[in-house]
């Protein structure tokens, strides 16, 4: 079995793929996330429901854009057309000797506009792509594009919208396997500012193997 079927194994199974796993309260793929909490269930008619994270009123009870009048702050992410900027960097270290595998990096850039903003988290769409590698063409492949580079970009967010808790990108039909990194928490940034997450994860099916990843999101004005 080559590394990219055992990297990409995990994430074969997709939340949603079989009727009703969207609201069976069950963790289908096993990521952490539930239902409408999964983002692979967003595009499902069962999560269509929206409304923002915070506990808003509408000051003035019509149809257009409410005045704010609670308490607490409002996500950074505002509405549909704001802009995300995405690095990722992936380092490969093997600490045990794999027949024609050496370290080496691979380095993903992409940047789009919030293409929803409903209340499981917001979308960003735009291209996605490999920037630049020192990476042989066997590890080339393991992080997600499509043959023109075209990607979905989602953000996690906790439920009051101001963490920063995961980090996704998926073909438009959600039908390739994800690449994401989710389960830590950064505070999001404000628009125009950056903030950048780090972690390392030993690979269990690849003895001596340990990912080092580094993903970095600015939100535009």
């Amino acid at each position: 079995m080559t590394i990219l079927t055992l990297l990409l194994a995990c994430a074969a199974n997709i939340e949603g793929a079989n009727p009703g796993e969207c609201t069976d309260g069950a963790d289908n793929d096993q990521d952490g996330y539930f239902d409408c909490g999964d983002n692979d269930c967003w595009g499902s008619p069962d999560c269509a429901e929206g409304g923002d994270a915070d506990t808003d009123t509408d000051a003035d009870g019509d149809a257009d854009a409410d005045t704010d009048s609670d308490s607490d702050a409002d996500s950074p992410v505002g509405e549909k057309g704001q802009t995300l900027n995405v690095s990722y960097r992936l380092e490969w270290e093997f600490t045990m000797p794999v027949t024609g595998l050496s370290d080496c990096t691979q380095n993903y850039a992409g940047t789009g506009s919030q293409s929803s903003a409903d209340g499981q988290g917001p979308d960003f769409s735009g291209t996605w792509a490999e920037v630049d590698t020192d990476c042989n063409a066997a590890l080339n492949t393991t992080v997600w594009t499509d043959d023109n580079g075209q990607a979905l970009h989602s953000i996690d967010l906790s439920k009051d919208g101001k963490t920063w808790t995961g980090w996704s990108a998926y073909s438009a039909d959600k039908a390739d396997p994800e690449w994401f990194i989710n389960g830590f928490t950064e505070t999001l940034p404000e628009a125009g500012t950056s903030v950048v997450h780090r972690e390392d994860e030993p690979v269990p099916d690849v003895p001596g193997l340990i990912l080092h990843h580094r993903v970095e999101i600015e939100l535009g004005e």
